[in-house]
């Protein structure tokens, strides 16, 4: 999938990013011209004929987009450049858009495209366990649209729809040849994060669901008991020692199946 940087024109920018979606989301256009305060006829008008976005209208498109600084800075490069009035300045505009576009490639060459979601970006992801679950099924090959996705979770396809297009648009995941794939970017989350909470909640509240269905194969384990401290600091060295185990394994393994798993082991007396 391109981005940005892949272009010199900011309309094929736009196009591009409205055809690659299509599967995903409806409506791009009208949308985009509510984010952005203006009528759809106009965006219409802007991607097909010969009127400009003002770069007031560029910068709210961009977050809209969810575009980072850079992204953002280069397609208000690009809208500059369309709308110069002089031939001079035109060319001003497109020397600064080469100088963005090598100093971003030149990034890329050292680093890759990784970038880390933003804080809003975050409070978004982790609002709900849907977005990490359609995050990691996209991996499997045989989920590759909202519809087979929603199927797959149990969850409605109007819910999976904008996720799927969130994770597109901040490269969390990708599509390629009409196959999603996983993106470049970071979604660690630091365990002082104010959202660490809500991530556990969240799948917490996904492990009450998957008791509804029974699952053979699914383990549910719950109880309160009183020990020696000894063996409560044995038993969670145990635990932690699990939990880098199952980290080793699923690292390497094959993109075939998908579960859960949470671990919870805590002290019930607050004295």
């Amino acid at each position: 999938m391109k981005n940005v940087f892949d272009f010199n024109i900011y309309k094929d920018f736009f196009k591009d990013f409205e055809q690659s979606r299509k599967s995903f989301q409806r409506g791009f256009r009208s949308k985009l011209a509510k984010f952005i305060g203006c009528q759809s006829g106009y965006i219409s008008h802007v991607l097909n004929g010969d009127a400009h976005l003002s770069l007031e209208q560029g910068y709210k498109a961009a977050e809209f987009l969810s575009l980072d600084e850079r992204e953002r800075k280069y397609l208000l490069l690009m809208i500059e450049a369309a709308r110069a009035g002089t031939k001079e300045l035109r060319e001003h505009f497109k020397d600064e858009l080469t100088s963005l576009r090598e100093e971003y490639l030149n990034i890329k060459e050292r680093v890759g495209d990784a970038r880390a979601l933003t804080e809003r970006e975050q409070s978004t992801y982790y609002s709900s366990w849907h977005y990490l679950a359609i995050h990691v099924v996209s991996s499997l090959k045989d989920f590759n649209d909202s519809k087979s996705i929603a199927s797959a979770l149990q969850i409605s396809e109007s819910v999976v729809k904008p996720i799927l297009l969130f994770l597109l648009q901040t490269g969390i995941v990708r599509e390629e040849k009409g196959l999603l794939k996983p993106g470049l970017t970071n979604v660690h989350l630091n365990r002082e994060s104010p959202l660490i909470r809500q991530h556990h909640t969240n799948w917490r509240v996904a492990a009450i669901q998957a008791l509804l269905n029974n699952s053979k194969t699914d383990i549910h384990y719950s109880t309160a008991s009183t020990l020696s401290k000894d063996d409560a600091e044995r038993l969670r060295t145990e635990m932690v020692n699990l939990i880098q185990k199952y980290v080793e394994i699923v690292k390497p393994s094959k993109d075939e199946v998908m579960y859960g798993f949470n671990l919870d082991f805590y002290n019930l007396l607050h004295k």
